[in-house]
């Protein structure tokens, strides 16, 4: 059985904190920003914690299936954000042709979420912040089209903290909102421009916060 270096452990560690924090993040940045440019949005998400949590207990794992409007403004960050524009590189195994294009065993490889993710022929008005567009005419989540969503790669080689950044993110923005009213700083100029890093962050922006009760 072979052993891992130390090089390869500290850089195993450095890849899952990356991984595991950086983009949770700048979830949660770009989260908040869209909440205080869309404060009728942020109201929808109020309302809907006030009819299935209320006040006497905060948000759980559990109430996420219940709260699909707040489900569909987290895949709508995702996709308007696209704060993890490319996957990080893989290399073809074998000579593959691939919706016609050959493609060389050996080939380094990116899926360019960000395209996918603002394709207008699957989106429509891909530059419109619309979390509606995730909602079937019942009022549930349309799970086919949330599966067009890229963030986390896709295929076998997908990130495997796929599911539980998910729930993370719900459960941390319906935490915050749960007693918080986030709002927009008086004249402050809302900027949705990126910094690049790691992650796609948005440009600093000052937010204030103010209790619900």
């Amino acid at each position: 059985m072979s052993m891992l270096s130390n090089s390869q452990i500290i850089h195993s560690v450095i890849d899952i904190f990356g991984a595991g924090f950086d983009t949770i993040i700048a979830g949660l940045q770009w989260s908040l920003l869209y909440l205080i440019k869309f404060p009728d949005i942020q109201d929808r998400i109020h309302q809907e914690i006030d009819d299935h949590i209320g006040t006497d207990r905060l948000p759980r794992f559990s109430d996420k299936p219940k709260m699909p409007f707040t489900e569909a403004f987290i895949y709508e960050v995702f996709r308007h954000a696209s704060y993890v524009p490319f996957t990080i590189p893989h290399c073809t195994t074998r000579n593959v042709t691939l919706n016609g294009y050959f493609i060389p065993k050996d080939t380094c490889v990116f899926i360019n979420q960000y395209q996918v993710n603002h394709d207008v022929d699957l989106w429509g008005d891909p530059d419109s912040f619309c979390p509606q567009r995730f909602l079937a005419s019942s009022g549930l989540l349309n799970k086919e089209l949330t599966e067009k969503v890229l963030l986390f790669g896709m295929g076998k080689r997908r990130c495997l903290g796929d599911g539980f950044a998910r729930l993370e993110m719900f459960v941390f923005l319906t935490t915050l909102l749960h007693r918080l009213r986030i709002e927009n700083v008086p004249g402050q100029e809302l900027d949705l421009s990126t910094d690049f890093g790691l992650t796609m962050k948005p440009r600093p922006y000052r937010i204030t916060i103010a209790s619900r009760f």
